[in-house]
């Protein structure tokens, strides 16, 4: 089982669980320190402060896509290493 049945399940799996992690990470804290709410909280003081509205929040939205980006990335690489370990 370990060496047939597994590897198989992990394949059809790790799609699915890529989708799941970067949606989790999106509506949840980010790296346990800076959540999306604290963050958008933060933007719209500073914004406010600064008078620089449109800077900050491209500024914001490049940090989240950047951290998607990276997850999407990641597991998009894992998904070829599983997949040359199937033929």
């Amino acid at each position: 089982m370990r060496y047939v049945v597994l590897p198989q399940a992990v394949q059809r799996v790790v799609p699915p669980l890529a989708s799941q992690f970067i949606i989790v990470i999106k509506d949840s804290s980010i790296v346990s320190l800076i959540s999306i709410q604290e963050l958008t909280f933060l933007t719209m003081e500073v914004a406010t402060s600064t008078q620089r509205v449109f800077e900050i929040w491209v500024f914001v939205a490049g940090m989240y896509f950047v951290i998607s980006y990276a997850c999407a990335f990641g597991f998009s690489r894992l998904e070829k290493r599983m997949a040359l370990h199937k033929s």
